[in-house]
């Protein structure tokens, strides 16, 4: 498949020094690696603790190779994530009309940009796809898949990539509109959250209105028929459950197992792109082992499902 155009890859950052080293060299190594724009957005300190780690970035963002060109972003005053990433898309889309993002704390395959950008490439124009994402879930077991790729609901963001176009706009602007959330929860099928993790119920109801993630858009996608492009197999482990980062915690002195995931080492992916853009039955299938809980959690999940239904009602008075 011919590439007409090659994405940035868009990552914020902020005093994770080896996450953000660890991740920069990996992607140097990718296929298309010198063909592409990396846009890093250094933000600022907002106290003495991330200081040290902040003037490491600070020094080793002048030291980088192996890509197109290198463009940095230090913000004069702390933005955090959110607000840090939304200025490097609007970069982006200053002067592209797709983009790829990451977190710091992601390590990637060599073909992970072979694979965003020959997916972005491919359904950019399909209604029905909003995004491409480099991760497969550690969890689930692919063995009796056969296919590179596969469609699903989910959303997941360790290295992902979409369009600047209305399709996306569209998704966006409506999981950011005040009252989703509550809009959502009377909408989709309470058998879509039955099925579900209970970790993302959970997330869903707690979070509330203040922050919009993969749970928001994973919903949206059940709701209105949108899909994600996924690897069959990984092309990025996390090692993010260390406690340096804001949305995972630590796991102790255990070695996390996503940062020892098994990833592809091809350096090209190769594929017909010819997948119906639908969850097959494999894939659901495959799912509905993922999701499967005990009884305990399918309780503790219907319990929470009814307060969610409660909150929805009550904000109504």
């Amino acid at each position: 498949m011919e590439i007409k155009t090659y994405a940035p890859i868009l990552i914020p950052t902020l005093n994770r020094f080896e996450h953000l080293k660890r991740c920069v060299e990996s992607l140097s190594k990718c296929t298309h690696a010198d063909k592409t724009e990396l846009v890093i957005g250094l933000d600022y300190p907002p106290s003495e603790k991330y200081i040290e780690g902040w003037k490491q970035i600070s020094d080793y963002v002048t030291t980088i190779t192996g890509f197109k060109k290198v463009t940095v972003f230090r913000r004069e005053e702390n933005l955090g994530p959110r607000d840090n990433s939304k200025k490097l898309r609007e970069y982006a889309r200053a002067n592209y009309d797709r983009y790829i993002t990451s977190e710091d704390d992601n390590e990637f395959s060599p073909n992970f940009l072979d694979y965003m950008n020959k997916g972005l490439e491919k359904y950019k124009d399909h209604p029905k796809v909003f995004a491409i994402c480099g991760y497969n879930y550690l969890e689930i077991d692919m063995s009796g898949y056969e296919n590179d790729y596969y469609f699903s609901h989910e959303m997941n963001a360790w290295g992902w990539g979409s369009w600047f176009n209305e399709k996306c706009d569209n998704v966006l602007n409506m999981i950011n509109k005040s009252g989703y959330l509550m809009e959502l929860i009377k909408n989709v099928p309470f058998r879509v959250f039955l099925k579900d993790g209970l970790k993302r119920c959970n997330l869903l109801f707690n979070i509330g209105l203040d922050k919009r993630g993969d749970a928001y858009l994973t919903y949206y996608q059940w709701n209105y028929d949108m899909y994600c492009m996924f690897p069959r197999l990984s092309m990025s482990r996390n090692h993010g459950f260390d406690g340096s980062g804001v949305h995972c915690g630590g796991v102790g002195t255990e070695i996390d197992p996503h940062s020892v995931q098994l990833i592809d080492d091809r350096i090209i992916f190769e594929s017909d792109f010819d997948l119906p853009v639908l969850m097959d039955e494999k894939i659901q299938k495959i799912f509905k082992s993922f999701q499967r809980g005990s009884l305990r959690v399918k309780i503790k999940k219907f319990i929470l499902l009814i307060l969610m239904k409660l909150f929805v009602c009550l904000r109504k008075f």
